[in-house]
């Protein structure tokens, strides 16, 4: 893991230490502050969502009141509109952008597109479940699922260095 995105992990981690307390009409404001530009951003840049996003932004604002009448997305038009669904323009305060897929647990993969920003909130979840379970994260952790396509077999298995961002001696232990 990059140096930038520790930082931005730490980062992200005091927002989510913050937020996390806020009552519920300060919370509602602070996610609609967050999901309007968002909203606008897929409603100009990705095709699928031109149309689509119309309940709730066609008023001028945002109107969440209307919600409920954006139609769900299935994982069959996922599937079949893999190329509608990439946004055609991405703003550089997202990071790099990656192909991937979905584990295909469920069925077929799901190719899609993704970006630091991405795995930044991503480890920053991640990190506050351990924050609220109590992991300290300068121990060792072990692991019986690799996020790796290849690591070490028993018994020795593989090793990462400070797998919770911001605590340098711990390391995961992948078996």
């Amino acid at each position: 893991m990059s140096d930038r995105i520790v930082e931005m992990v730490l980062k992200f981690r005091t927002v989510l230490q913050t937020t996390e307390q806020l009552e519920p009409t300060e919370i509602t404001a602070y996610q609609q502050q967050l999901l309007e530009p968002l909203l606008r951003h897929a409603q100009r840049n990705v095709p699928f969502y031109r149309e689509r996003l119309m309940p709730i932004l066609s008023t001028g604002g945002l109107d969440m009141s209307r919600w409920a009448n954006v139609p769900i997305l299935t994982r069959a038009e996922a599937l079949t509109n893999v190329s509608a669904l990439t946004a055609k323009v991405i703003p550089p305060h997202v990071g790099v952008v990656s192909a991937s897929e979905t584990s295909g647990s469920t069925g077929i993969p799901l190719p899609h597109k993704k970006n630091e920003l991405m795995d930044v909130a991503s480890l920053g979840m991640t990190d506050r479940l351990y924050r609220w379970w109590k992991f300290n994260g300068n121990l060792a952790l072990a692991s019986f699922i690799s996020p790796f396509k290849e690591f070490g077999p028993p018994p020795d298995g593989s090793r990462k260095v400070e797998w919770r961002p911001g605590y340098p001696k711990g390391c995961l232990l992948y078996t």
